[in-house]
């Protein structure tokens, strides 16, 4: 009889929990976009706190206001939480409507031997405004030989990653680019393709994720100076000037 009338009770307050939970109004967020080259969201309502990401100009947002206030450069604005991020970005950098200007956030990588390819060095560039994107890399494979590689397409925000789609891909291979009788080729493949880049805060700036996941495995160290990280074994090298194999992992930077 009494775990009867225990398990009522608990029942009891189970349906006038649930019926309590009904009643109360749900959170609605508002859909805003960034007026401004590049906004960080931020870990807290604060100007002092933790850079999570970093939004593009244009960037689509889901906010809602929040109580909590901040002066920057003579402007006091209200903090919003960013659903995408699960961030705070300041209300002064963001607007009902989407931008009539459009404002390209530039970033750019340089890395050696690029970790996954046999090339010797690669320059990267991205461009981003208005949850789009171009992606350009040039691959020096030798001194006569560059490919290059176009992607465009689309950015979606998710926590500390900014991840790129892209519904097509151009490949342009030239031989010899120093003479004019090289040979070119253009592909273009319907192919999907897929890379995430993570915001590192200390950096500041963007790694991808499949680099970040050897990074964290390994140790390697940031060197500020060319840009990107460098295990202590292939800077000792380098130092030496030794014909070897040196990898250094670039990150975007801007």
């Amino acid at each position: 009889m009494y775990k009867e009338i225990i398990l009522i009770i608990t029942l009891t307050i189970l349906i006038l929990y649930c019926s309590e939970e009904k009643r109360q109004p749900k959170i609605k967020f508002k859909t805003a976009y960034t007026n401004v080259i590049a906004l960080y969201a931020r870990s807290k309502p604060s100007l002092k706190s933790k850079k999570i990401n970093l939004l593009p100009f244009g960037t689509k947002i889901k906010v809602r206001k929040t109580k909590f206030t901040s002066v920057y450069q003579g402007h006091k604005a209200h903090w919003y939480y960013e659903h995408y991020t699960k961030g705070y970005v300041f209300g002064k950098y963001i607007q009902k409507t989407l931008p009539k200007k459009n404002i390209e956030f530039k970033m750019n990588l340089n890395a050696t031997n690029g970790g996954f390819s046999a090339f010797v060095s690669s320059d990267e560039k991205i461009f981003l405004s208005k949850n789009k994107f171009k992606y350009f890399i040039k691959e020096h494979i030798s001194v006569k030989a560059i490919n290059k590689y176009i992607y465009k397409g689309i950015y979606r925000l998710k926590g500390s990653k900014i991840i790129l789609q892209s519904s097509y891909t151009y490949k342009k291979a030239k031989i010899n680019p120093t003479s004019s009788t090289g040979s070119k080729t253009k592909i273009s493949s319907p192919k999907k393709n897929k890379l995430n880049l993570i915001f590192i805060n200390y950096i500041p700036g963007f790694l991808k994720e499949r680099d970040n996941k050897v990074l964290n495995k390994n140790k390697y160290f940031l060197d500020r100076k060319y840009k990107s990280f460098i295990s202590s074994k292939h800077l000792a090298i380098e130092k030496r000037g030794t014909d070897a194999r040196i990898t250094r992992y670039g990150y975007f930077h801007y």
